[in-house]
């Protein structure tokens, strides 16, 4: 137990990618009668998604390319200062955009020249775990004629964190059971690990809420709410040890 508390205590933060935790054995270190055991153990878990992440946009077009800007900033802050009515939630702004566009040919007597327009936008993104508030608050954003670009569940960092400690201790516990029989097997009286590392491949991507409001909902006087239910994602990880055992 104790070495399994010691290699625990190394890998108290868990990385996303690779964590890891080695002395560099090299193999001419052994000694008569010790022998070096390279084993590994994969854990995956299935966790409920618990954190909304919504992505709504303002966009707007036309000739002026500095009206157009100015539009997009006071739109964006009225959505703002809406958002931070809003209790236990993350908004952050993204992708600022302005570029020239052009209509198509097939407009009648138009020019090149006249079929060019500006477009001007930026998108605001909102992440809860409460979802409740979320969607109602989303519902209203879009009334304030922001379009919803994106809607889908992911895991928290404070859940993926949590769920990829308890995989690297129940892998860990597999590990040192493993190098033990081994140990065991080859008449050795003790274990030591002398490398561990830790190969997480993250989890899925985030799935795309399910029940989306009906496009002809857009054309209502007042905005109704998006519906979303969660999903779930597989977390999983690898974590390959060197084990020294000794007579």
């Amino acid at each position: 137990m104790r070495l399994l508390l010691s290699a625990l205590a190394v890998l108290t933060l868990i990385l996303p990618n690779t964590a890891s935790a080695q002395n560099n054995f090299d193999l001419t270190d052994l000694r008569d009668g010790e022998t070096l055991l390279n084993i590994s153990a994969t854990e995956t878990k299935q966790v409920p998604q618990d954190l909304l992440v919504a992505t709504l946009q303002y966009t707007a077009e036309g000739l002026d390319k500095r009206a157009l800007q100015n539009e997009v900033n006071v739109n964006i802050k009225k959505a703002l200062d809406e958002i931070k009515k809003e209790k236990n939630l993350k908004v952050s702004t993204q992708s600022y955009r302005i570029y020239q566009f052009t209509l198509p040919s097939t407009l009648p007597n138009m020019t090149q020249e006249d079929r060019r327009r500006w477009r001007a936008q930026q998108s605001i993104i909102v992440k809860s775990k409460d979802a409740e508030m979320l969607l109602d608050l989303v519902g209203k954003i879009q009334d304030m004629k922001l379009d919803l670009t994106s809607l889908n569940y992911t895991l928290s960092p404070e859940l993926f964190e949590e769920v990829t400690n308890e995989l690297v201790t129940d892998a860990l516990v597999k590990l040192q059971a493993r190098a033990e029989q081994a140990a065991k097997t080859l008449g050795k009286n003790n274990v030591s690990f002398v490398e561990v590392n830790v190969n997480g491949n993250g989890y899925a991507r985030p799935q795309y809420a399910r029940g989306m409001v009906m496009e002809s909902m857009a054309m209502s006087k007042d905005m109704a709410a998006p519906s979303a239910e969660p999903g779930e994602s597989d977390v999983s990880l690898t974590v390959n040890t060197r084990a020294l055992l000794k007579p």
